[in-house]
């Protein structure tokens, strides 16, 4: 995959995610469950980049950071 056909296909996933309606237990109103999140490596060659961040009230402190890892996983640079 080229890429441009790469970046329109995480563009249209973003733009899914976004239309997609809120599920009632991000919103406090039903049982909440717990989700394991795992890393998935990228197609060789590829690096990625994962932030985080978050804010204690609006305005309020807030904070982020992240790292780019390699396709194998190596942790290349992070920054917070």
């Amino acid at each position: 995959m080229d890429e441009g056909a790469f970046l329109c296909q995480k563009f249209q996933e973003v733009i899914h995610a976004l239309e997609t309606e809120v599920p009632a237990q991000c919103l406090g109103q039903s049982d909440p469950r717990e989700q394991w999140v795992t890393w998935a490596s990228p197609e060789g060659g590829w690096r990625v980049l994962n932030t985080d961040g978050a804010a204690k009230g609006n305005p309020g402190t807030a904070r982020g950071g992240g790292v780019i890892r390699g396709d194998t996983g190596e942790w290349i640079i992070g920054f917070s």
